[in-house]
């Protein structure tokens, strides 16, 4: 339904009980965060540049095999967002790699890009919390984050794990059934 009403430009925001960690967004942040734990796999830093958030193509990655001056400049990216995630935790890594990769002004530019931003910021805050409370390394981390993507059900475990809404300033509101449990319209 937001699809539909987003393609004939009538913005609403959905209402629902789904995990944040079910997005595309955890998705292409686990690979991203991958790569940064792996600095030394090749195919996984590949995968991670052509997700929508490092935003290259196929012809972009093809183009760095000859270009390795280019290879170099993005090893040495990740490699700084290793070292402050080391030394300042997830949080500070994701806000660093969202500044070196243009990630927000990348993203601002696509379609739902309110949803992609706010899905972005909940996930670094569920990542970052974790992290300290169970004080869990870069690796630890990513498992915790892979089982979470991969948990069978799709329906957030808690209600801090629910999808945020985007700014619903003046927007139609779409709510599921489930969701709609309990409220009086």
């Amino acid at each position: 339904i937001q699809d539909s009403l987003r393609e004939i430009g009538i913005s609403s925001v959905l209402r629902s009980r789904t995990s944040v960690f079910k997005t595309e967004e955890a998705d292409e942040l686990f690979k991203v965060l991958s790569s940064v734990q792996r600095i030394s796999y090749e195919p996984g830093i590949r995968m991670a540049l052509a997700t929508s958030l490092l935003g290259y193509s196929a012809t972009d990655l093809l183009q760095l095999n000859e270009q390795e001056s280019e290879w170099t400049k993005i090893i040495e990216k990740i490699t700084r967002v290793k070292h402050i995630w080391e030394e300042k935790g997830i949080e500070s890594a994701i806000d660093d790699l969202f500044n070196l990769f243009a990630i927000r002004n990348r993203i601002s530019k696509t379609k739902a890009a309110e949803r992609k931003i706010s899905n972005l910021l909940h996930l670094t805050e569920l990542l970052t919390k974790t992290s300290r409370e169970k004080r869990l390394n870069g690796k630890a981390l990513l498992k915790w984050f892979f089982e979470k993507i991969n948990a069978d059900d799709n329906q957030a475990s808690s209600e801090e794990e629910q999808l945020r809404l985007e700014s619903d300033e003046g927007l139609i509101q779409i709510t599921t059934i489930h969701s709609s449990k309990g409220l009086q319209y």
